[in-house]
């Protein structure tokens, strides 16, 4: 398992040459930006988490939990300006995805967040799906859907409102 944490220091300060090198070439997208300025407005994020950062954990986590094709395909269906923020989580993962469940997969959001409070990870993945869906096609949207176990999915197609 790969550990990823959210920081909120610049790259340079926190990652050694190469991979700041890498890191590079990612720009942030327009500001404000839909999806991340309703993520930010819609729920409490931990102090130095920006709707980005949130955006990033919960959609690189997720995609973990599906098959690296579908993977693909889902990042393929984003904005270009958010698709560059997560294609990186796909680099050097196998075709199978992970398996873990629902509260894995909260604990992965939380820990990169830096939150104890699974119930605040769960209301922030919560509110990233629901923005995320707005603009992903139906098409994709259900084959993620369908290659997630059941608790994931649930999360993922029911996003409720606060």
């Amino acid at each position: 398992m790969v550990e990823r944490r959210v920081e909120t220091e610049p790259a340079s300060k926190r990652e050694g040459p190469q991979q700041h090198e890498r890191r590079r070439h990612v720009v942030p997208p327009a500001d404000p930006h839909p999806i991340l300025s309703g993520i930010e407005q819609e729920v409490r994020l931990p102090p130095g988490v920006t709707g980005m950062g949130a955006f990033v954990s919960v959609v690189c986590n997720l995609s973990r939990r599906i098959s690296l094709g579908e993977a693909r395909h889902f990042f393929a269906s984003l904005l270009p300006d958010l698709r560059r923020l997560v294609e990186p989580c796909l680099e050097g993962r196998g075709e199978q995805p992970e398996r873990w469940n629902k509260a894995e997969y909260l604990k992965l959001v939380a820990t990169d967040l830096r939150l104890t409070d699974l119930a605040q990870a769960e209301s922030i993945a919560r509110a990233v799906f629901r923005h995320v869906e707005e603009y992903l096609p139906t098409s994709v949207f259900e084959h993620v859907m369908s290659q997630l176990p059941r608790e994931l999915s649930d999360m993922w197609a029911l996003p409720e409102r606060p």
